[in-house]
């Protein structure tokens, strides 16, 4: 449940490293005891490649909310415990990412791999499998083993669209409707 916040490449993130490597992420936060968590991060240093330096985020467990409401406006839970309580590591995640960048407007639009990076302070390389700006397109035969073999090897795999105006001009080459028929939508993670 993404809100009204463009990180979705941020929650791809999340997602996918809970399916992939949970431990990772249980283990990056620390409950303090006096109503807030310091989250463990990682951010590049300098410009173009820097290393990756990790951080301790300390925040507390109070969220934005739509005015005159109680509804989170960004990131909603992460799941529903047995207990029917909403977990809030998702939104724990998302308020330390923003505060380390210098506020949900800074992370307000982004890319999957530097997300990745950020919760594991591992690289991470953004593959374009089908294409960026008309470079490096794939065979769908070779895309369909590269995500197995990746999934397969329980690492995290994230997918970004294109605008929305390519994705339905391709329809309309094609003479389909599979991006309307299946909720793709343009610049989404």
């Amino acid at each position: 449940h993404q809100g009204g916040l463009g990180d979705c490449y941020f929650l791809a993130g999340l997602q996918s490293l809970a399916h992939t490597k949970p431990d990772l992420l249980k283990n990056a936060i620390t409950d303090n005891g006096d109503g807030t968590y310091t989250v463990r991060l990682y951010k590049r240093t300098g410009l173009f490649g820097g290393k990756l330096t990790q951080k301790s985020v300390t925040i507390n467990s109070e969220f934005v909310v739509y005015k005159n409401t109680t509804r989170n406006a960004y990131a909603r839970y992460g799941d529903v415990d047995n207990n029917y309580e909403e977990e809030m590591w998702v939104r724990l995640f998302e308020k330390a990412y923003a505060k380390l960048h210098g506020g949900f407007d800074k992370i307000d639009g982004g890319f999957e791999d530097a997300a990745l990076e950020a919760l594991t302070g591992e690289s991470h390389t953004m593959k374009n499998f089908n294409g960026f700006m008309g470079i490096g397109k794939m065979k769908d035969a070779d895309l369909k083993k590269t995500v197995i073999d990746q999934t397969s090897a329980n690492e995290p795999v994230n997918c970004g669209t294109k605008s929305q105006g390519a994705i339905d001009k391709h329809d309309k080459k094609e003479g389909h409707t599979f991006a309307a028929d299946n909720n793709i939508v343009g610049r989404h993670a």
